[in-house]
């Protein structure tokens, strides 16, 4: 299930990606070309210890992990309640999903999680 909201006059569009419990995956989102992330908003709730990571795809079917130059997976820890802003990890692809845990150690939610992720246009 995607969400788009649309946006305010000159303000970022929200896209809502959901990890649905006992599930490591959200749903895809689709990033409108021209169009960046900025803020990425965080659930109120996370299981503890595990890092968040994204994947990327060109047609919402065949997704890649988006990796570091040292050949680590780009993740970050969750903070719950928070944002997180985007300006030194701009990821643009067509779709956009994100992964609880790696790809090595992918961890199930125990309940449903809920983001935003924000675009400026």
């Amino acid at each position: 299930m995607s969400t788009k909201a649309e946006p305010r006059a000159g303000g970022p569009t929200t896209y809502t990606l959901t990890i649905p419990a006992n599930q490591t995956f959200s749903n895809g989102v689709s990033i409108p070309k021209g169009s960046a992330p900025v803020l990425l908003v965080m659930p109120t709730g996370w299981d503890p210890a595990v890092l968040l990571t994204i994947q990327v795809s060109l047609d919402n079917t065949t997704y890649i992990d988006v990796m570091n130059s040292d050949g680590s997976p780009l993740s970050t820890v969750v903070h719950p309640g928070t944002s997180l802003l985007l300006q030194n990890q701009e990821v643009w692809a067509p779709w956009l999903k994100l992964r609880s845990g790696t790809r090595e150690f992918p961890v199930p939610q125990s309940a449903d999680r809920v983001f935003q992720l924000w675009t400026n246009p």
